[in-house]
């Protein structure tokens, strides 16, 4: 029987995001060049699976209502993009 760890970690890059008055404007710089960087420099030291969603919404208007917050597509394309990261791992455990 396969046994599945009781928990994994799944690290995310940070969407860029569309316009928004509140946001600063360097923020779609600040995470494009600083944060995702740093999130993917910390999940290949540290062995964890990783899930790039900066990309995810590109080309999607529909896929955030404010620019920022996703919309229910929008929610849809992380689960998507999310499952698309995670299942190599549980057929690779399911495997092992």
């Amino acid at each position: 029987a396969t046994r599945w760890p009781a928990s994994f970690a799944v690290l995310c890059t940070v969407p860029i995001p569309g316009s928004h008055p509140a946001l600063r404007p360097d923020t779609r710089t600040v995470v494009s060049n600083v944060i995702n960087p740093t999130i993917r420099r910390i999940a290949i030291t540290r062995g964890t699976l990783l899930c790039e969603l900066e990309t995810v919404f590109d080309g999607m208007s529909a896929a955030r209502s404010d620019g920022v917050h996703p919309t229910t597509c929008g929610d849809r394309l992380l689960a998507d993009r999310w499952f698309q990261a995670v299942w190599p791992w549980f057929l690779h455990t399911a495997a092992t």
